[in-house]
């Protein structure tokens, strides 16, 4: 039958793109090609036919009779214009053609002076070649019927090798089919097995012959078989279902009846009156384990993230928009994620924006973990500290895709560094700052050389209120104090409490003298109302010792001394008056502090002598007793008076290391033994 024209024009590209896909050029020589050729050259009585292909550049023949050439080049190939013409050529008479006379297959070997040519059309429309018949002399007898006749042969040709085209195609598919991994087979309209390949043995463990000819649904399980195989015998029939043209995830049987998760995917085959469909089936076992695994591994890792008590997120290193945000930070910026995704920090926190951006660009152009600390202010107001990591990592698109940020909430840790700096440098039961505080600030005023005054407050008679009311009350009495003290400095006096009851004012600035006089007689002022704790009515007193740098000491050392010595002459005076350090009045009291000390040394080292005095009554001249005295010898000073250094002894600061000694106190006298 006649091959049509293609309707509209197809471009020479395709046209070899058709032809590349035939797999036909260069191939073995073929019994029904050949058989064509020399059928055809019998029945037109011509000495030569061929079955040409027009390639990009040549012309070759499939089939050739009574040729000697395989291929010709394009551009002096008759067939090349019945491609070019896309219908049929007769040239009766080569000489008498002006397009073929010169034609080097006319003046040369074969020498044709006869060509007709038929166009060989695929079913797609192109014209690959054609079939010609060729004769060494004219033939002016080949008529319109003839010319049809070559056309009904190279329709012959056309379907031979749309014929070779589906055997190749079906060869390939075939093996495919027969070495493919995944189960293939097909069922006839009655949902019968027709085709089983070695993959659906395998995968089912029913043999081919076990197979063939049962229903498909054996595949299927025996609970899930009536609504499958509507769809499987729908299928059959040709009609529409979900499970052609695409893979759909299922459930299918063994022989042994354990069940097991596959890929299925149906396909129609045949035609209307011979036909069914084809099922490719793939067993995903291991795919939905590696999915189960997975999904589990990403459910643990959301958890993870979702309860690390650290805030997380990423963003993405271009656009710095949030791409994840865990509870923690939620619950650290005190927002939903859900307000935070796809936004940047300018639009969420315009105020700490700019900074934010600087640590993210820090971290992305070094490419190395980046640290950073800093107080956000959250929307209720709060404030907290946070210190962030920052790294740089690789995405699935491109390296450093991502900005991953690890946050740790500080502000408990940082309160509580305040709150040990703070019980290091104040007192905790006054607020006052503490010695050692003080004791800084006097090491940076000498250091400096900045003049100031230096006032010691001792309470009086504080160990009695101890003693009479309680601790508790005493502990009160004294954060009153502390309390007083703070109220009646200026703002150049700091107060300090130095120990027990021990209190300090540090003055610093002008007319430090006056401005000490006057401080310390507002105190006693002040301290002559009597101080109300709860029930308690405590009557306080205090001396006040001062001392002033430079004048009376270059070194903290000796300024504490200085100021000691002044208190304790205030407190011998009991004036209600402040004592400024004068070295000419302390020189006794700095000197009986001295003795003091080697007093306790002397003590610690049992250098206290004891000697006896007999005791002798004047009537008889007996000795009745004898009187024990406590010497001293020191061994820079000498003998020490026995009444200089009993005083001190009987300070009560002294009282508790001292050796229990009588002095004085008659001693009975044990009857001495005879002599020896």
């Amino acid at each position: 039958m006649l091959q049509a024209p293609h309707p509209f024009a197809l471009s020479e590209k395709e046209r070899l793109t058709a032809l590349a896909e035939l797999a036909i050029l260069d191939s073995e020589e073929e019994e029904e090609f050949d058989a064509v050729t020399r059928l055809t050259a019998s029945i037109f009585g011509v000495h030569s036919a061929a079955v040409s292909l027009i390639d990009k550049h040549r012309q070759w023949f499939k089939a050739r009779h009574n040729i000697a050439l395989k291929e010709t080049p394009r551009e002096v190939a008759f067939c090349d214009h019945v491609v070019a013409h896309r219908k049929g050529m007769v040239v009766r008479d080569t000489h008498r053609d002006a397009r073929f006379v010169k034609n080097p297959l006319v003046t040369g070997a074969p020498h044709i002076r006869f060509y007709a040519g038929a166009p060989l059309y695929l079913r797609s429309g192109h014209c690959v070649g054609s079939l010609c018949v060729i004769d060494g002399r004219p033939r002016h007898d080949f008529d319109a019927d003839k010319f049809e006749l070559l056309h009904h042969f190279a329709a012959i040709v056309s379907e031979l090798i749309e014929a070779r085209k589906s055997r190749r195609e079906a060869d390939i598919a075939a093996k495919v089919v027969t070495s493919t991994p995944d189960a293939v087979l097909a069922a006839n309209r009655k949902a019968e097995i027709v085709y089983w390949n070695d993959a659906a043995a395998n995968l089912f463990g029913w043999s081919a012959q076990e197979a063939l000819g049962k229903n498909v649904t054996r595949i299927i399980p025996e609970d899930l078989r009536a609504g499958h195989q509507a769809r499987f015998e729908r299928a059959a029939r040709g009609g529409p279902t979900r499970l052609v043209g695409r893979f759909v995830e299922l459930e299918a049987r063994r022989s042994d009846g354990s069940v097991f998760p596959v890929e299925l995917s149906l396909a129609p085959w045949g035609d209307a009156a011979q036909g069914g469909f084809a099922a490719i089936v793939r067993d995903i076992s291991e795919r939905k384990a590696l999915q189960a695994d997975r999904l589990a591994s990403k459910r643990f890792l959301d958890a993870v993230v979702s309860n690390l008590p650290l805030m997380l997120f990423v963003k993405d290193a271009e656009t710095r928009q949030y791409l994840l945000l865990n509870k923690e930070a939620e619950n650290l910026i005190g927002r939903p994620a859900s307000t935070m995704l796809g936004k940047e920090d300018s639009e969420l926190f315009p105020e700490r924006g700019p900074a934010f951006r600087q640590n993210d660009l820090r971290a992305i152009r070094s490419g190395n973990p980046e640290c950073s600390e800093s107080a956000f202010e959250r929307d209720d107001g709060s404030v907290v500290n946070i210190r962030t990591t920052r790294v740089l990592i690789d995405g699935p698109d491109r390296p450093g895709q991502y900005l991953l940020g690890l946050s740790e909430d500080l502000t408990e840790m940082r309160q509580s560094e305040a709150e040990r700096w703070r019980l290091a440098r104040f007192d905790s039961l006054t607020g006052l700052i503490n010695r050692a505080s003080f004791l800084e600030q006097v090491e940076e005023l000498v250091g400096n050389h900045a003049p100031f005054a230096m006032l010691s407050v001792d309470i009086d008679r504080f160990k009695a209120i101890n003693d009479q009311f309680g601790h508790a009350i005493g502990d009160s009495v004294l954060e009153h104090v502390g309390k007083r003290l703070l109220a009646m400095a200026d703002d150049g006096t700091s107060v300090a409490r130095v120990g027990g009851d021990e209190f300090t004012c540090l003055l610093t600035g002008r007319n430090l003298r006056t401005r000490a006089r006057t401080l310390s007689r507002r105190l006693f002022e002040d301290f002559e109302t009597p101080c109300q704790i709860d029930a308690v009515t405590a009557y306080l007193g205090m001396s006040i010792g001062i001392v002033i740098y430079p004048d009376d000491g270059n070194t903290i050392e000796t300024l504490r001394q200085n100021a000691d010595l002044a208190m304790y002459r205030a407190k011998l005076d009991g004036r209600g008056e402040p004592c400024f350090f004068d070295d000419a009045m302390d020189t006794a009291q700095r000197d009986r502090l001295r003795l003091e000390t080697k007093l306790r040394n002397a003590i610690a080292d049992d250098r206290i002598e004891t000697v006896y005095q007999p005791i002798v009554e004047v009537h008889t001249g007996a000795v009745v007793g004898v009187e024990a005295l406590a010497r001293w010898t020191d061994m820079e000073r000498g003998p020490i008076p026995a009444d200089l250094f009993i005083s001190i002894a009987e300070d009560p600061a002294l009282s508790t290391s001292w050796v229990r000694i009588s002095c004085g106190v008659p001693v009975p006298m044990r009857r001495a033994g005879p002599p020896e």
